[in-house]
């Protein structure tokens, strides 16, 4: 990792000292910030100067106090760091610490920004004023919607941007162009991060903020030396796509049995119009067992004892009320007309997946694979398999969305919180188990928090793709709890280690058939949706080879999507 502080901008008054010579605790703030970057291991350190006066000076001073540094004062100086900068991709392992010059650092910061699975992340303080400044931060689902003068008072609350901020190569060339080449000196980093926010994602860690938003609860004094706790609550809306899911999802909150509820946020009210849904819900400050993993505060063995805890519950408290026998078309309704209308979609909403959808083959890590059409139909059409993979009872209960981002935990293994339910009115408890294979089997959570590198070609009728996922000692903690989920998994299931699993990965593959399009959001890459589609395909035919080696995929070559698309239509939930 690279760190590169901007000490650029006049003092506040002529003769005042620039900020980051100003004294704390016996030196200088720039020889602070130099020595605790050293310590957390960073060695590339810029420092960037542009807009002051007397710069001579100063820059000798600075050169005086950090003498493996890097001084930056024009852009052609920096242009060599732009130049490798401007080679990198958005899916390159190296990231670029940006720090204001006037920022006291916190080494915990620096840790957290380190290990943090986002490759674009700021560190915000809550605005405990209306008046506050003007380095505002607005976020959606905490990622950064507007910042900067954009943001309007008016628009409270919001979070103000620290001075401290995680850049991928990309993103860091881009600011620093803005910053060396704008002519509005009175354009702060905050806008210029504003400016790039529909174009990148850039996140911000609100779990982490002490005294803000993400407190579960606030404390108002009592009678005799008591303190009362008053419960945070949030509001979910949707106007449009997402409408019936959220729907479903307070349907399933209203339904719940006390057994279970105990393990779910508590619903404070709701509204439900023919255009607009809301929900409002007790806050839960907890971390995921993803944010745990990818953070090296839990490893592998955490993570299973976890999971065995959660597994536990479902079985024994979740799964087993009102079980009801599936309907005749449960396969076609909840997984194949689902991920022929995603794919529909996914083809929709990026022109690059009609290319996809319709290559003879895909090439991914030097390995062929057919392409996921032939796959699906040759699946649905199978007797045996669909058999094989329909659920004899199906549980009114289940969470039935449960990867690793959504099972937050606390440090009692048994005290687990299970947000964003899908609310299915009665499902197949192996829809829960492949939910669980694709974070870990799938590697969805380091798809989703773009921990990756991807390169691929298309030359006709032929994908070429590789994808290698960085995080490597994360990595190594997944694999390792991949390898103890066929035994953790039967330990509940009534079935054989082959039927469980075989019903676990169908469920795992068509999982990640149909969120191609949700990986399109939010991401002007495409890159995570190709990731998923590239997934998808390996999961796909390793299913029919492990599970049905001798059905004829090839008779299923050449199958028309228009007829398929059609179909699922019929499928189409409002709002989808």
């Amino acid at each position: 990792m690279k760190a590169l502080i901007i000490a650029g901008g006049s003092p506040t008054l002529p003769g005042d000292t620039p900020h980051c010579l100003l004294q704390v605790e016996n030196e200088t703030l720039i020889e602070q910030q130099h020595r605790k970057l050293k310590s957390a291991g960073i060695e590339d350190i810029y420092i960037t100067i542009n807009d002051l006066e007397r710069k001579v000076d100063y820059i000798s001073d600075l050169e005086e106090r950090s003498t493996d540094s890097t001084i930056i004062t024009e852009l052609g100086q920096i242009s060599h760091l732009l130049g490798a900068l401007d080679k990198s991709t958005e899916q390159d392992d190296e990231s670029i610490l940006l720090i204001n010059g006037d920022v006291i650092i916190n080494p915990k910061q620096l840790r957290r920004l380190s290990n943090s699975p986002y490759q674009n992340e700021l560190v915000v303080d809550p605005a405990k004023s209306i008046s506050a400044g003007q380095e505002r931060i607005k976020t959606s689902k905490s990622v950064v919607s507007a910042a900067g003068s954009t943001v309007p008072r008016d628009d409270y609350p919001w979070y103000l941007y620290s001075g401290i901020a995680k850049v991928n190569p990309v993103l860091a060339s881009t600011i620093l162009r803005e910053i060396f080449t704008q002519t509005d000196t009175n354009r702060s980093i905050v806008d210029i991060i504003g400016d790039l926010s529909s174009d990148f994602d850039i996140y911000v860690d609100e779990s982490s903020i002490p005294g803000g938003s993400s407190q579960k609860t606030k404390s108002i004094t009592g009678s005799s030396y008591a303190i009362i706790k008053k419960p945070v609550y949030f509001r979910k809306e949707v106007q449009g796509r997402g409408l019936a899911k959220l729907e479903d999802e307070i349907e399933f909150y209203r339904h719940l049995p006390e057994s279970v509820a105990k393990h779910f946020p508590r619903m404070k009210d709701y509204y439900i119009g023919e255009d607009r849904v809301w929900l409002e819900q007790e806050f839960c400050d907890r971390p995921s067992l993803r944010d745990l993993l990818f953070n090296g505060v839990f490893n592998h063995q955490d993570a299973l004892k976890q999971l065995n805890a959660l597994l536990h519950f479902s079985f024994n408290n979740m799964y087993n009320h009102e079980m009801t026998p599936p309907d005749e078309k449960y396969l076609e309704r909840i997984h194949f007309n689902r991920v022929w209308y995603r794919l529909y979609r996914a083809e929709r909403d990026a022109e690059i997946f009609s290319d996809f959808l319709r290559c003879d083959s895909i090439e991914f890590n030097g390995r062929e694979y057919v392409n996921i059409p032939p796959l699906i139909s040759c699946i649905e059409d199978n007797e045996e398999i669909c058999q094989g993979v329909t659920p004899k009872e199906l549980s009114s209960f289940g969470h039935f969305d449960m990867h690793f981002q959504n099972i937050l935990v606390s440090d009692q293994i048994k005290d687990f919180i299970l947000v964003d339910p899908r609310g299915y009115d009665a499902c197949d408890p192996y829809y829960d188990l492949g939910k669980i294979s694709h974070s870990v089997n799938g590697l969805y959570d380091f798809i989703d928090t773009q921990n990756f590198k991807l390169d691929y070609e298309l030359s006709g009728d032929k994908l070429t793709a590789s994808v290698d996922f960085t995080q490597k000692e994360v990595l190594r903690e997944y694999h390792q709890i991949q390898s103890e989920l066929e035994d953790l998994f039967t330990q509940f299931t009534s079935k054989s280690a082959h039927e469980t699993m075989m019903r676990v990965h169908f469920n795992e593959a068509m999982h990640f058939s149909s969120l191609i399009p949700f990986q399109l959001y939010n991401n002007p890459s495409k890159s995570r949706g190709v990731v998923s589609y590239l997934i998808a395909t390996k999961l796909l035919n390793e299913f029919l080879e492990t599970y049905a080696p001798d059905v004829r995929v090839e008779d299923y070559m050449g199958v028309s999507l228009k007829d398929k698309y059609e179909r699922a239509e019929s499928w189409k939930l409002k709002g989808e």
